[in-house]
């Protein structure tokens, strides 16, 4: 029947993918199913750049190995976390990842969700504040020749 051709491909498509999360996992990392298509990896001591870095591994063994759609969501245990605000979190970035309608990964740092590969506009607006902030300051005098001294 359909249901039984679709159950069997269905079956094949997650024992793929949960191949493909134990292969990209390391020892330390736990690989669990959480619900019917969805899984979780707990990735002790990483921080979320790290598991990005897992993320687009395994996206990029899947779009070359499955025909499916990879979504991932990826956060970092935050001081204030309970494994209820973690999963929350990781849901939110997941369901971000899944209405982008592409095979990518959006991660959750506990303020905002973006798409992976995005450039972060506020934390680098912040850098380039703080690289002006840095930057000499020179006083000048008339003794100098005033700011047309500076220029010389």
């Amino acid at each position: 029947s359909a249901d039984a051709t679709v159950g069997a491909e269905f079956h094949d498509l997650l024992q793929g993918f949960a191949h493909i999360l134990g292969g990209c996992a390391r020892d330390t990392d736990l690989v669990a199913r959480y619900s019917t298509d969805e899984f979780v990896v707990l990735m002790p001591q990483t921080t979320i750049a790290g598991a990005t870095v897992f993320g687009e591994r395994v996206r990029k063994r899947v779009a070359a190995g499955l025909d499916c759609v990879f979504s991932g969501g990826i956060v970092e245990v935050l001081a204030e976390d309970t494994p209820e605000t973690l999963l929350s979190r990781a849901d939110s970035a997941l369901y971000s990842a899944r209405a982008s309608e592409s095979s990518c990964l959006f991660q959750h740092n506990g303020k905002t969700i973006r798409r992976h590969d995005e450039e972060p506009a506020v934390e680098h607006l912040e850098a380039d504040c703080q690289a002006v902030a840095e930057e000499p300051v020179l006083a000048a005098t008339a003794a100098d020749g005033g700011p047309d001294g500076l220029l010389e």
